[in-house]
């Protein structure tokens, strides 16, 4: 035990040491079990879990998310993408539900997209729907109403494509096992890919804010 005591005072007094004032205590919002993806949307938040998607509602007076609205899901949502008064939840089953965000706290599944694979995200801008498919790479697809697809076009230049997100004009992708690739979609479709970033080890997800980047 002694032998054991030294080993680890020897190994923490090793370690740079790190330090974070905190003001004050955490807040925290209380949902099942976990939080697969969080979007905050000013007052508002959607979360997906294992059993669909909650809308929670800020307490001005507490700094607290609290549960307000549920949308319940056959299968685990795993992210969800707001593009105007929409949001998109893809699901462990590669289906995309569409829900309404016009009348919130209210919240409304109109309409569903599947196209037979697997899909791990999915952005919308304008009529055009864009799907990171895995292994299927990239797909592009025409929306009429919110049931009805229209192929156009698709790249399999990401090996395992995986999250998209627009910033006007440009669609970056991530394929998890090499990096960042960006298109820049016009009426004709996707087109070349513009640039690539390597990444030199396998990256789980991307944030994009302006220029910056950040890949953990």
């Amino acid at each position: 035990m002694r032998k054991l005591a030294l080993f680890l005072i020897l190994v923490l007094s090793s370690i740079p040491s790190v330090r974070a004032d905190l003001v004050s205590g955490p807040r925290l919002s209380f949902l099942w079990n976990q939080f697969n993806s969080v979007t905050v949307l000013d007052t508002f938040a959607l979360a997906t879990t294992d059993f669909g998607v909650a809308l929670l509602r800020l307490n001005p007076e507490t700094g607290v998310f609290n549960v307000d609205t549920t949308v319940l899901l056959s299968n685990r949502a795993l992210s969800v993408k707001v593009a105007d008064e929409l949001a998109l939840v893809t699901t462990s089953a590669g289906i995309v539900n569409v829900l309404d965000l016009s009348s919130l706290p209210s919240l409304h599944m109109i309409g569903e997209f599947d196209i037979g694979t697997d899909v791990d995200d999915a952005v919308l801008v304008g009529t055009d729907l864009y799907l990171a498919c895995g292994y299927s790479g990239l797909r592009h697809y025409a929306v009429a109403g919110y049931e009805s697809l229209t192929f156009v076009d698709s790249s399999l230049a990401p090996v395992h494509c995986v999250q998209l997100e627009f910033d006007s004009p440009y669609l970056t992708a991530l394929d998890d096992y090499n990096g960042l690739l960006r298109y820049e979609p016009d009426s004709t479709g996707l087109g070349p890919v513009r640039s690539l970033l390597p990444v030199p080890r396998r990256a789980d997800y991307f944030f994009a804010d302006g220029d910056t980047v950040i890949i953990p």
